[in-house]
This record gives structure tokens, sequence and C-alpha cells, in this order.
């Protein structure tokens, strides 16, 4: 899928549009960063960031120090 590039900002299956972290992985801050991305990607808020299609659904993954793991759903629709 990335070679092929549908992995990428316009890809039919965009993954990570913001670059995720590349610096640092400040835990718990990173996580939250993560969701606050996906959540503007559903608003069409992203800037130069925003995928090139409507975004209805988003996934934000984070891992913590301590073994655990998060994810968040968000969808632009009440269930």
């Amino acid at each position: 899928m990335v070679e092929k590039g549908e992995t990428a900002r316009d890809g039919i299956f965009p993954v990570n549009p913001s670059g995720g972290v590349l610096a640092s992985n400040p835990i718990g801050a990173s996580g939250t960063v993560r969701i606050a991305e996906a959540a503007l990607q559903i608003r069409g808020d992203a800037g130069q960031r925003q995928v090139t299609r409507e975004v209805k659904t988003a996934v934000a993954t984070a891992f913590g120090g301590t073994m655990w793991t998060v994810m968040h759903l968000l969808s632009k629709s009440k269930p």
C-alpha cells in the first residue's frame, strides 16, 4: 500500500497525514495530539495536513510507557 501511494494524504487509505512524532514522544501528550489531529481531519480544519477527500471516520492510537495502548475511533456522525 505504501509503495503504491495508497496511504498518502491523497490515497485511498490516508495514514498519518500530520507526519506523526518526528523528534520526540512525550508520553501522554502525544496521544492527545493524535486525537486532536484526528478531530481536525474530520472537521476539515487540518490546513496543509488535510487529506484530499471528506473524512467521516478517523482512528487515533497511542502507546504508553507502562505498556498501555489506547485507541480512539472518531466519527463525524452519531452511531
